[in-house]
């Protein structure tokens, strides 16, 4: 692969993956939970990734082209894998839509950045802008305005069904210290609402913090994500923050606290109608990353792991719905520093039990689930696979059968 956006984890548990046992214990009377949908890639490509999805089972992600690029897709049953193109540059991505079909993008332009930065993770050194992808056509969203300066690049990772979208962008403040998490990273950076009419909002980071990013952001306006430093707060291979964060409809950041004494992760990822979180956290000594799910007036719990795993990572943007079910990724070892490539599964966390998806699937199906996205309120499951005749990693979606 020549990309290399978020295809880090992927690359690192492809091969454990193939050749580790699917283990099929939870099948009701032998007959599977879930039906398997594989998305496909593009002609002439193998890639795919779904990173999202809406009550309907629309699907957003990304995908390989038949050159070796990444292109954001929006994906339906009567069209299937549908390419959004880019703003003039060779990459894009999405994730996941709303119930309009409105997807919000991170694409690049043809332009050269000036600090020489690949703010979104494709290796070209183009200005990258925050987009939605809106009645058929991709509008840039504008960047962050501060203090007289303007950054050059932006994300937007999530949308609600009222059109406001969240994510970040650069600030116009050079920080040599950005560096340090982020290789190549000149600017500071800040999460960012676009509100319904394409303005720009930022919201703040935590006090003492001097960066921030969002990831999430519900049907009421409240949003979520992490802040930091610069220093501590890297974009790539993932984004992640010390400080885990969820912002008010009026743009007041409140700190979610911590799961254990770990101080290197802790991201809020998701966010449902119920103003309930999932993300990320460090574990004791920072040895490992486990996903917690944090409720108003509970703090964080820890949702572990499957079996013997060591490390288990939410969904991020849909990875919790309004029922309270989690999707995410669960591991023998942290993606993030294994030196071995993993073995990686996909999880279903419902009812304080965490489950294997693909022990709640077809015995024939044909991918090996790696990692659930997003789930909607009907229990719909888009996240990604590897295809098991080939070893291609291609985005799935899963819909839950009558369990009756």
């Amino acid at each position: 692969m020549k990309y290399t956006l978020r295809t880090y984890t992927i690359a690192m548990g492809v091969s454990a993956l193939l050749s580790a046992p699917v283990q099929m214990k939870s099948e009701v009377n032998n007959v599977p939970l879930h039906e398997v949908i594989d998305l496909g890639t593009f002609p002439g490509a193998m890639f795919s990734q779904a990173f999202g999805l809406s009550r309907s089972g629309h699907v957003g992600g990304f995908a390989a082209t038949a050159d070796g690029n990444l292109h954001a897709f929006l994906w339906t049953r009567h069209k299937g894998l549908q390419d959004l193109g880019t703003l003039g540059g060779s990459n894009s991505f999405a994730g996941g839509p709303n119930d309009k079909d409105e997807v919000p993008l991170a694409a690049e332009t043809s332009a050269t950045d000036p600090n020489f930065e690949s703010f979104c993770g494709f290796p070209t050194g183009h200005i990258c802008l925050a987009a939605v992808w809106r009645h058929g056509v991709m509008i840039p969203l504008p960047n962050l305005k501060r203090d007289g300066f303007t950054g050059n690049n932006g994300q937007a990772v999530g949308i609600n069904n009222r059109s406001q979208l969240v994510g970040f962008a650069e600030t116009g403040v050079l920080d040599p210290t950005c560096s340090t998490a982020t290789p190549h990273q000149s600017e500071r950076f800040a999460a960012v609402l676009w509100d319904t009419e394409g303005k720009a909002h930022e919201l703040r980071p935590l006090e003492g913090d001097t960066v921030s990013f969002g990831l999430t952001i519900n049907n009421l306006g409240q949003a979520a994500g992490s802040s930091g430093t610069c220093a501590t707060t890297p974009l790539l291979p993932l984004e992640i923050g010390p400080h885990a964060v969820l912002w008010e409809r009026d743009g007041t950041p409140i700190d979610l606290g911590s799961l254990s004494a770990g101080t290197t992760f802790n991201t809020a990822a998701s966010l449902n109608d119920l103003g309930q979180v999932v993300g990320g956290a460090s574990t004791a000594g920072n040895q490992s990353i486990h996903t917690y799910l944090w409720i108003t007036g509970s703090g964080m719990r820890d949702l572990g792991t499957l079996g013997n795993d060591v490390a288990s990572i939410p969904g991020g943007m849909g990875g919790i719905n309004n029922r309270g079910q989690v999707v995410g990724q669960s591991c023998d070892a942290n993606p993030l520093t294994a030196q071995t490539p993993p073995n990686c599964r996909a999880y279903l966390w419902e009812a304080g039990k965490m489950s294997d998806l693909n022990s709640l699937v077809p015995r024939d199906s044909p991918l090996q689930l790696v990692f659930g996205f997003g789930i909607n309120d009907a229990g719909e499951i888009a996240g990604y696979g590897i295809e098991k005749g080939t070893g291609d990693i291609h985005g799935f979606l899963l819909i839950p059968r009558d369990r009756d």
